[in-house]
């Protein structure tokens, strides 16, 4: 990643997709940048991808299964390889209220050349740009529901998601659930896609992005969202993301919190 680093900064002089974007509203979350050099790694959360300039190949590590295409779907909890190049969108999805698994792939396809014609029109202020892309992954990726969630999971999945620092051993949201510990990590894999400690791991890279948003550094951030220091941040980050936060900052990408993705909800 240091090699790639000038070239991304003289791009960024005149393409404003070279600069990352990250958004999130706490439950779902956007990507929108350029294609990246990334390791094998494992997200905790569904994760739908969109390739605007180039197909991209998706190897899922576990089944052996490897696929080039436009547009695609990350299962949560999935060791896999992403190979990209070109500008790529990625939609986080709410471990919750959405069910990838019934997400259809023509639904898919039809949002791919939507975000194709909003990247074509491209203005100088990117902020706007994603604001619209935000709008329409609302309007014409019709997400579905879940249905049937446990209440007692909800409730513990949205405790973690609005202090996940609070939450030190599985036990504590074993008992917001009011389960014992092992029916409640069967139940929460079984539902939300994801070990718990998996998921608390999640939201506190949620925390991180809030704090860079505001300007931390990324040892401040670190400590803030309750890892032990920058190197034990970095080291979990490029595991579920494949690459490290330190690269991401050197690409100057910029974090949004709670600004366009209200509307996804």
């Amino acid at each position: 990643m240091p090699n790639q680093e000038p070239r991304f900064q003289k791009r960024a002089e005149t393409d404003p997709w070279a600069t990352p974007r990250v958004y999130l509203d706490g439950t779902r979350a956007i990507f929108a940048g350029p294609g990246m050099a990334l390791t094998p790694h494992k997200l905790a959360v569904a994760t739908v991808i969109f390739g605007l300039d180039h197909s991209f190949r998706l190897e899922l590590m576990q089944s052996g299964q490897e696929n080039v295409a436009r547009v695609g779907l990350i299962p949560p909890d999935t060791l896999h390889h992403l190979r990209t190049e070109g500008r790529m969108v990625f939609l986080y999805l709410d471990a919750l209220s959405d069910d990838y698994e019934g997400l259809d792939p023509r639904v898919l396809a039809a949002a791919s050349r939507d975000i194709e014609s909003i990247v074509d029109d491209l203005e100088t202020d990117t902020s706007q740009d994603i604001a619209a892309l935000a709008d329409m992954l609302s309007n014409r990726i019709e997400l579905p529901q879940h249905e049937m969630i446990d209440v007692r999971i909800a409730a513990a999945v949205r405790a973690i998601d609005a202090a996940p620092n609070e939450f030190t051993t599985i036990a504590q949201a074993a008992e917001i659930a009011e389960l014992s510990v092992p029916r409640f990590q069967h139940l929460f894999r079984d539902i939300v896609g994801t070990p718990f400690r998996r998921y608390r791991l999640w939201k506190r890279m949620a925390n991180v992005a809030h704090s860079l948003s505001l300007g931390e550094t990324l040892t401040n951030a670190a400590l803030d969202a309750g890892f032990s220091s920058s190197a034990h941040l970095s080291s979990a980050f490029r595991e579920m993301f494949g690459i490290k936060p330190s690269d991401l900052i050197a690409l100057r990408t910029k974090f949004f919190v709670d600004e366009v993705l209200n509307d996804l909800q």
